[in-house]
C-alpha cells in the first residue's frame, strides 16, 4: 500500500493514515477490498476482516476528527458516511 504524504507512515486504507490521523479522500470510488486494504479473493479471514472494519471505522470516525479544522471534520463525516 502507499505511504501517508503527510508523515511517510505505511497506509492500512486509503482513507486515513493510522499513525498521523490524515485524512484521504479517492478521486474514484473504492472497493471494500481497496478500502480495507485486502486482496480481492473470496477466501478471508473473518477476524482479520473485522479488525480492519473497525480501525478503519475508527480512523475516519467524525468523533476522532473532533478537534481537527473544519475541512478535516468534513472529510471525516464525507468518509464515514
Amino acid at each position: 500500500m502507499a505511504a501517508c504524504t503527510n508523515c511517510g507512515a505505511e497506509l492500512e486504507t486509503p482513507l486515513a493514515c493510522g499513525a498521523c490521523g490524515k485524512l484521504f479522500e479517492s478521486e474514484r470510488e473504492l472497493t471494500p477490498f481497496e478500502t480495507l486494504g485486502l486482496a480481492p479473493t473470496f477466501e478471508l479471514d473473518a477476524r482479520e476482516l473485522r479488525r480492519r472494519l473497525l480501525r478503519a471505522s475508527r480512523l475516519v470516525h467524525p468523533d476522532f476528527h473532533g478537534g481537527s479544522d473544519a475541512s478535516a471534520r468534513e472529510a471525516a463525516e464525507r468518509a464515514s458516511a
